[in-house]
């Protein structure tokens, strides 16, 4: 489908040497257009302790965030600055079990860990990807 290869694009660029943005791309306000889109889905994103709905626009350099049925870019995470994707299920669960994040349900969630030296300056970025099929697309095979 559209959706998984968009998301495996995502896994094999998140590493790979792309070729870096140039300043003026990166002060753009608005998301990729959508002959360059690879992806673009409607998830939530965990701020400041609640899901918050988030639209999500993938191009082969970009994970491109706006506020929901926007097309305003609030925030961007280069893929190349992407270290790790993991399941974040299993630990919302046990925060939960152990009264941490009580006010967090995430059962189809993930984590990805950017690069400390990258542009986002290794910020964790928490998705939840509303089913388990999606979820476990973002992540890693094997």
């Amino acid at each position: 489908s559209k959706m998984a290869r968009g998301i495996q694009s995502m896994h094999d660029r998140g590493r790979a040497n792309v070729q870096a943005e140039s300043q003026t791309e990166l002060e753009n306000k608005s998301v990729p257009s959508e002959k360059e889109t690879i992806l673009n889905v409607e998830y939530e994103l965990l701020l400041n302790r609640s899901w918050q709905p988030r639209r999500l626009v993938l191009t082969e350099n970009i994970l491109s965030i706006a506020f929901s049925g926007q097309d305003e870019e609030i925030d961007r995470v280069p893929l190349d600055d992407i270290e790790e994707i993991v399941d974040y299920g299993d630990n919302a669960s046990a925060d939960q079990a152990s009264g941490k994040n009580q006010d967090v349900a995430a059962v189809h969630a993930i984590q990805v860990f950017t690069d400390q030296k990258g542009y986002n300056s290794g910020r964790t970025y928490y998705i939840n990807c509303k089913t388990k099929v999606t979820a476990a697309a973002f992540l890693p095979k094997g």
